[in-house]
């Protein structure tokens, strides 16, 4: 029973973690999170990425363009990375809290969904009034897109199973035939003669 509080302490300790993170980052005027004049000077970095094929989108009306402003391309794609890590491990971090394995596991994935999802909104809320900063609906989806990704990982194998074992998850079997592959297992069997 100790050992079972224990844990449970620790993962919400770790779900504070995360909202404090949030809070921080979220609170800083756009002057203090602005990456470009750290990533300007590695000049080979830069030249890389307009080496590249070019990628150019619009992102919430802003333009992202990886020949034009490599500087500008290389931070969204820190931040939105920074995103889908913060948002992930707060995800987990509720599910494991909140019991997201064993029964009922179900439901505290969702739930855990849901809350993220609320924080998130906050979160982009709460920017509206920093300064420099937008609050973007579509930020939102990234959050979320954060914390999907990242709870199917374990399924994937990609996260050490020390990892996996501190937030009390279990990476789920699919059953093939007679024996039980992962998802990562069923992946190689079907890829391996693409490869080989």
């Amino acid at each position: 029973m100790l050992v079972a509080y224990r844990k449970r302490w620790w993962r919400w300790l770790l779900v504070g973690a995360c909202l404090l993170v949030i809070a921080y980052f979220s609170s800083q005027p756009f002057a203090e999170q602005d990456l470009r004049p750290e990533i300007r000077p590695y000049a080979g970095l830069v030249e890389r990425v307009r080496e590249l094929p070019p990628v150019s989108f619009s992102y919430s009306g802003q333009p992202v363009d990886s020949r034009r402003a490599p500087a500008d391309f290389i931070q969204f794609w820190l931040r939105k990375g920074a995103h889908v890590v913060i948002y992930g491990a707060l995800g987990l971090s509720l599910a494991a809290a909140l019991g997201g394995t064993g029964s009922g596991g179900r439901r505290h994935w969702m739930l855990a969904g849901v809350i993220v999802v609320l924080v998130a909104a906050l979160d982009e809320w709460h920017q509206t009034f920093v300064p420099g900063r937008t609050g973007r609906a579509l930020d939102v989806l990234v959050d979320l897109a954060g914390f999907v990704v990242l709870a199917f990982l374990p399924e994937t194998h990609l996260i050490p199973l020390v990892l996996q074992a501190a937030l009390g998850l279990r990476p789920k079997v699919i059953i093939f035939g007679e024996r039980g592959y992962s998802v990562n297992q069923a992946a190689a069997c079907f890829l391996k003669p693409f490869w080989t």
